[in-house]
């Protein structure tokens, strides 16, 4: 009913825009979302936007309509298994070029700590503990993180990047505590 009256009276358009909140109010809460409605064709002569009644319809708290029929789109779960691979460089420059091997190799995260965050670490208590997987002394490390749905997966992926390393003089290991999530 509302939908015909918007455009056989232009009064009914001009009070909605009127009395609605601000467009750029990102909670909206307010009841049904016609001015939304107003902002689409076949509503709007400047609009290229077609009309989206799940705006509409989300809004309305199940008073507008019951619906019975529904097609989402879902996007796929975060993969559930973490794995860190740390390089032990001598150098902090070094970090640069293995950086960009690291890369090659489609990490979800890269961090480089250089020997004086390390050492630091090893003068704090509560760190200490942190630095199980550490190498002798190294100049700094590249702690470079995988994901994916099977552990056996991302080793792999792991495996080449270590020989990648090693291949330049770099260590590169496992963290064995890698966490499982998901």
């Amino acid at each position: 009913m509302v939908c015909i009256h918007l455009n056989s009276d232009p009064s009914i358009a001009s009070e909605i825009k009127s009395e609605y909140p601000d467009p750029a109010v990102t909670r909206r809460n307010t009841g049904y979302a016609l001015d939304l409605l107003l902002q689409t064709s076949p509503y709007s002569n400047n609009s290229n936007n077609n009309i989206n009644l799940a705006k509409l319809i989300a809004g309305s708290e199940g008073t507008l309509a019951i619906v019975i029929d529904i097609k989402i789109n879902l996007v796929p779960l975060p993969p559930t298994e973490k794995v860190l691979c740390c390089v032990h460089l001598k150098e902090r420059n070094e970090a640069y070029p293995a950086n960009l091997i690291a890369l090659r190799h489609n990490p979800d995260a890269i961090e480089m700590m250089d020997d004086k965050i390390l050492d630091l670490t090893g003068d704090n208590i509560e760190q200490r503990k942190n630095r199980f997987f550490l190498q002798g002394n190294p100049g700094a490390i590249l702690i470079v993180e995988f994901s994916g749905n099977s552990r056996k997966e991302i080793e792999g992926v792991c495996e080449s990047m270590e020989e990648a390393m090693r291949k330049e003089g770099w260590r590169a290991c496992f963290v064995p505590r890698s966490k499982k999530f998901g």
